[in-house]
This record gives structure tokens, C-alpha cells and sequence, in this order.
């Protein structure tokens, strides 16, 4: 199982989505391939899978394991971040053992979910001093509020020197407001705004 975690990173890494997808079990392709390109769209100068630990082999399961998606935004992270996902391997016939599962670990301590892990195809707006993520469906409702998202992004690194340190930009995922009240993430009251930061 670890041999086919190094070569989906070793995928992810040159970009390529038919080699990764090989891992992974037909009912869970749709899905990965969605989670791959939304990684891959994202401006970030790390994106690495690696195993955190195996957490059981059963004959009825498969090998469940801890697995990060260690990534950094460029410019805006000083240092990478880990995003955990609880996935599920199972032993084939032939060949090597498949993706047939994938769960994020729930809690801000574990980074999940992300824009890439809702399903929807990414956009990428960017700013002089800020990244905008957001779902191509909801992307012109993006757009008019990019330059205000600049403007405060601007604002924030000039004059709080602690948020600036090791960043010359931010990043900001845009979600539609129905995924929060989903994932029960909190949200300010009183605001019929389609899209929350």
C-alpha cells in the first residue's frame, strides 16, 4: 500500500491524472479526479501525499490509513500545511491494491474539507496581493468582489506586521453559503450574501 501512495504522489506531482486514477477503485474515479484537478489548479508550490499511518488491515475493509495532502500556497504560506483524509485500500486480484475510499478528517486540526475536496471544478482569480479560490460555477459572483478582496488583503499585510511575516499575499477560498450551514462551519448572521469567506 505505501508503494501505491508514493507513485499517486509521484502522479500528482508531474500532473498526471490518468497515472493517479490507476489507483483508484471506477466508483471513486469521478470523484478523485475532481479532488486531483482542484489540488492541481490551486497556486500552491507544494502538494504532497504521504502516509501518516496505517490504522488497520482487515479482510473485510482493506488497509485503512492516515494520509496528508502536505501543501503550501505560494507566497501565502510560510510553511506547509497538512490536510488529513482517512482512505481505504483494497486488495485486488491482480496487481496492487486500490483506492476504494476517502474520507477528510473532520476538525480544523485536520484542514478538512477544502474548496477541493467539494466535487466542483476550481477557479483561480488573482490579485496583486491576494488568490481568490473559488467554484467555477460561482466564478462571476467572484469577480466583483476580487478587487475588494485585494484592497484588504493589501490593508491587512501593510499594517498587521504579524500577519505579514513570510507571506506577500494572501489566499481566500470563497464557499457557497449551503456548504457551510453542510459542514456546519460557522457563519455570521444577517448576511444573504451567495458566497462566504
Amino acid at each position: 500500500m505505501h508503494e501505491v501512495l508514493l507513485a499517486m504522489d509521484d502522479a500528482l506531482q508531474a500532473g498526471a491524472v490518468e497515472a493517479y486514477l490507476a489507483h483508484v477503485a471506477p466508483e471513486l474515479q469521478d470523484r478523485q479526479r475532481a479532488w486531483f484537478d482542484g489540488v492541481s489548479a490551486a497556486p500552491l508550490e507544494m502538494r504532497q501525499l504521504r502516509l501518516d499511518g496505517v490504522v488497520s488491515r482487515t479482510p473485510t475493509e482493506g488497509t485503512v490509513a492516515h494520509v496528508g495532502l502536505r501543501h503550501q500556497f505560494s507566497g501565502a504560506d510560510p510553511v506547509p500545511v497538512l490536510q488529513q483524509y482517512r482512505w481505504v485500500f483494497a486488495a485486488t486480484e491482480q496487481g496492487p491494491p486500490l483506492l476504494v475510499d476517502s474520507r477528510g478528517r473532520n476538525g480544523e486540526f485536520f484542514g478538512h474539507p477544502q474548496l477541493w475536496d467539494l466535487g466542483e471544478e476550481l477557479a483561480v482569480l488573482t490579485g496583486h496581493r491576494v488568490d481568490v479560490l473559488v467554484q467555477r460555477s460561482r466564478m462571476a459572483d467572484a469577480e466583483t468582489i476580487l478587487d475588494t478582496l485585494d484592497r484588504a488583503a493589501e490593508t491587512s499585510l501593510t499594517e498587521l506586521s504579524w500577519l505579514a511575516q513570510g507571506r506577500d499575499r494572501l489566499v481566500v477560498q470563497l464557499v457557497p453559503a449551503e456548504v457551510l450551514e453542510e459542514h456546519g462551519w460557522p457563519e455570521s448572521s444577517g448576511s444573504s450574501l451567495p458566497l462566504k469567506v
